[in-house]
């Protein structure tokens, strides 16, 4: 089970973050402040970055690239997010987003 979680302090600014729940565990993210450009289609993003990472490496990284494919994705315009494995790697790594908590 798995549940993003927005704190919205303007329209364009949002602190963004993840928990999953799984095999008795919970997993989480850190709080990201991310510019919003448009949220439609951050739900499918963060699902799709969910599965892959949870397919290649587990619980924890599923959250991890959920919520990074998700930010990525409310950073540009449209529907789908079309971001690399490298830049949702580059972003896991610090890059992109700024860590608030």
């Amino acid at each position: 089970m798995a549940i993003t979680l927005r704190e919205i302090p303007s329209v364009w600014r949002n602190k963004w973050t993840a928990i999953n729940y799984a095999k008795g565990e919970i997993h989480c993210t850190p709080t990201f402040d991310i510019g919003i450009v448009d949220r439609v289609g951050a739900g499918d993003s963060f699902y799709g970055g969910f599965l892959f990472g949870y397919l290649h490496d587990g619980p924890q990284a599923a959250v991890r690239y959920g919520v990074a494919v998700s930010a990525l994705k409310q950073r540009t315009p449209g529907d789908l997010c079309w971001a690399t494995r490298e830049e949702v790697e580059r972003m896991l790594d610090g890059g992109n987003l700024r860590i608030v908590h």
